[in-house]
C-alpha cells in the first residue's frame, strides 16, 4: 500500500500544471484516501482552509507547506521530472 509520503511526492512528479508550468493549490483529498490520513498529512505539510465559489476546502501551497526537509528535496526533485514543467515557455 502506498504512503501518505509517496503520494505527495508523486503528486509532485505527476501533477497537471497551470499554463505558466506552476502547480496550484493541492486539495488534501488529492494525495490522502481518507480523513483517518489526515493527521499523517498534517506531519509532512502545513494544511489551510481555502475558500472558493463553491465553499471551503483543505488544501496546502505546494510551494512553501513542508514540515519535513527530506520530503522537501524529494518533491522537489520529483517536479523536476514533471512534463507539465514544459508550459513554462508562456511567461
Amino acid at each position: 500500500m502506498e504512503s501518505v509520503r509517496d503520494r505527495v511526492i508523486k503528486h509532485y512528479r505527476t501533477g497537471s500544471c497551470d499554463r505558466y508550468g506552476q502547480l496550484p493549490v493541492v486539495d488534501i483529498y488529492n494525495v490522502i484516501n481518507d480523513k483517518s490520513e489526515i493527521e499523517e498529512l498534517e506531519k509532512l505539510v502545513a494544511i489551510n482552509t481555502y475558500g472558493g465559489r463553491f465553499g471551503t476546502y483543505q488544501a496546502f501551497n505546494p510551494w512553501n507547506p513542508f514540515k519535513d526537509k527530506e520530503l522537501e528535496k524529494e518533491c522537489r526533485a520529483a517536479f523536476a521530472q514533471n512534463p507539465g514543467r514544459n508550459n513554462m515557455n508562456q511567461w
